[in-house]
């Protein structure tokens, strides 16, 4: 299958199967090989279209940092590439964020939207109390907002900062750059400067393990491969903004 100059990136795609199109949008951290027990059955009813995230799989890694945006522009390319004028689109956990960016940005291209095991991303706050919707006790839905680190319990900072702290970041340096983040903002883990321009945060798995170590901002611009200078640069351009 194919390699293609996408959106200023090589990325690998793979259009299999025959019927209604379907665009596929794949979980975080996983490659095309890896959800083949999912994709395989689809294409006995759909002509699927699937490719690997920048970064990941067989396409090209990348070193620069990127938003769920560029990453539905690489869709969009994609769709470019086969000629594609609409279809359907699925797409599920991180994906679901990545098709819901796409389905808002290309309209025109979306026959029908499939979300699963999703949520809409991007900044927020404070949840809606879901406990409400379904009359769940308070407890069971606290377990999930503390377990999933993209759930805020209160507002962050201006600028969240979350470092991830898994193994292949921690070998990489991660711990590193924490004390460096910390140091240079003189807050902690869970804290937020008293200015509310930044607050920071370690979490688990980031899905960057081939660019570790990964800082994240804002649930959104992940910044891969860094070290102790390139993270304290990118603090001070964010502290001038």
């Amino acid at each position: 299958m194919p390699v293609e100059h996408v959106n200023g990136v090589e990325l690998y795609w793979e259009q299999r199967g025959s019927g209604p199109r379907l665009l596929f949008c794949n979980g975080s951290g996983l490659t095309l090989q890896d959800v083949r027990p999912l994709l395989d059955p689809l294409t006995a009813s759909f002509d699927l279209l699937a490719w690997d995230y920048r970064g990941f799989g067989r396409s090209a890694p990348v070193t620069h940092p990127y938003t769920m945006a560029d990453i539905a522009a690489d869709a969009a390319g994609l769709l470019e590439i086969t000629g594609w004028k609409s279809c359907r689109l699925m797409g599920a956990s991180f994906g679901g964020m990545v098709a819901q960016e796409f389905a808002v940005t290309h309209p025109q291209w979306v026959d029908r939207l499939a979300l699963a095991c999703t949520s809409a991303g991007g900044e927020g706050g404070s949840s809606y109390p879901l406990q409400k919707l379904l009359e769940l006790p308070p407890a069971w839905v606290t377990s999930v907002a503390s377990f999933y680190t993209m759930y805020w319990k209160r507002p962050p900072g201006r600028w969240h900062l979350q470092l991830c702290r898994n193994l292949p970041c921690a070998l990489r340096g991660s711990l590193e750059i924490q004390r460096a983040i910390e140091d240079r903002l003189g807050i902690r883990d869970g804290q937020k400067t008293a200015d509310g321009r930044f607050s920071f945060e370690e979490v688990e798995c980031l899905a960057s393990c081939g660019t570790a170590p990964v800082l994240q901002i804002n649930n959104g611009a992940y910044h891969e491969a860094l070290d102790v200078p390139r993270a304290l640069a990118l603090i001070e351009r964010l502290a001038s903004e």
